[in-house]
């Protein structure tokens, strides 16, 4: 083996994946640790443990990068877990270079929080349930342009009936910006309640029909409209495990099966050349109980294919040549034995005549 081949070796292993996902779960304890005891003394003490692990997490993906440089930047979360590395590596920069930049250093270090994400790579389960979410977040584009055009058609009539005259409503109503946002809070019927009371103090009591309207069409449908999206697309990757599943199954099989297969035509042959040498039925039934001695019962037989050779045919008309010997035996065997009881039948019948004239 290659030093390449015997890197992916290592990469693959389940010990190499055991001891990331340990490390990830000891950094995410540490982060949890910074947030609270990150300042003053300890911090010094943080930033060497984030230290080490950011040097864990690079000769990860120096090892990752170099056993399989063409799928690693085909794989989704490799990609991600780099922009993770890459992240820290600007933080650590920009802390030596610009310190005065606290906004984007703050940014940079709560980015670091994306290390528990990591998780995922980890769970086949968690991975397809988060290609449904992005998958859904991808198909419901169309969804959100419907609601928010809904939206807007009752926004611009909120505004003319509850955000203009001597009763408006102008905190809520009085622009169309405000009317959306208000809407907004009745998408998600969280605080709704407050924005009718107000409308009902200043004698809009209409507005309870456009309240309930607003609430079945925009919340209630389109509420059941996301849900069944996520559904379809967490049944569709959950289809998609499976075939791929099912693919990898059927490929292993086949693997076994040309093994099986060539295993089988190798001891067809040397069966065939032993063969040929026979003189006797006595080699024969030795040869065949040598043969049975290394038989298996839980060994896999593949028949198709097997069928096809020249030596498998040889082999089967000999066998039932041999076998159509044996059964002209096995009837002149029965013949015989017929003939035999037929004429101790005959004697007996002639000793009881004979018996019977002598009581006479």
């Amino acid at each position: 083996y290659s030093f390449r081949a015997f890197v992916l070796l290592i990469v693959r292993s389940q010990a190499f994946s055991g001891t990331v996902l340990a490390l990830i779960g000891c950094n995410v304890v540490l982060l949890a640790l910074d947030a609270d005891y990150g300042q003053g003394a300890w911090s010094v003490v943080f930033d060497l443990l984030d230290t080490a692990f950011l040097a864990l997490y690079t000769v990860e993906a120096l090892l990752k990068a170099y056993a399989d440089p063409l799928g690693y930047w085909q794989r989704g979360l490799d990609r991600f877990d780099l922009f993770v590395l890459l992240t820290a590596y600007v933080r650590r920069v920009l802390m030596l270079t610009t310190p005065e930049q606290l906004t984007l250093l703050r940014v940079l270090g709560a980015l670091r929080s994306l290390r528990a994400a990591r998780f995922i790579s980890f769970s086949r389960q968690l991975q397809v349930i988060t290609a449904a979410l992005l998958k859904t977040v991808l198909s419901v584009v169309n969804l959100v342009l419907l609601l928010l055009l809904v939206m807007f058609v009752f926004a611009i009539v909120g505004y003319y009936f509850f955000g203009s005259g001597d009763d408006a409503d102008e905190t809520r109503w009085g622009t169309l910006g405000r009317a959306l946002f208000s809407l907004f809070v009745w998408v998600t019927a969280d605080g709704w309640t407050v924005i009718q009371g107000r409308l009902d103090e200043r004698g809009h009591e209409s507005s309870r029909i456009f309240s309930v309207v607003f609430l079945f069409t925009c919340h209630f449908i389109f509420i059941n409209l996301f849900i069944s999206v996520v559904v379809q697309n967490l049944e569709e990757a959950t289809d998609e495990e499976n075939a791929h599943r099912d693919r990898i199954r059927r490929a292993m099989n086949a693997e076994k099966r040309a093994q099986t297969v060539a295993e089988q035509e190798q001891e067809l042959q040397r069966l065939l050349d032993n063969s040929k040498g026979v003189q006797s039925t006595e080699d024969v039934q030795g040869m065949l109980s040598k043969m049975a001695g290394q038989l298996r019962h839980d060994e896999l037989v593949a028949t198709d294919d097997l069928a096809m050779t020249v030596e498998w045919l040889e082999a089967y008309t000999s066998t039932l040549h041999e076998h159509e010997v044996t059964v002209k035996h096995l009837n002149a065997l029965e013949c015989e034995l017929l003939q035999t009881i037929a004429s101790i039948v005959a004697e007996r019948r002639v000793r009881a005549q004979r018996l019977e004239y002598d009581i006479a």
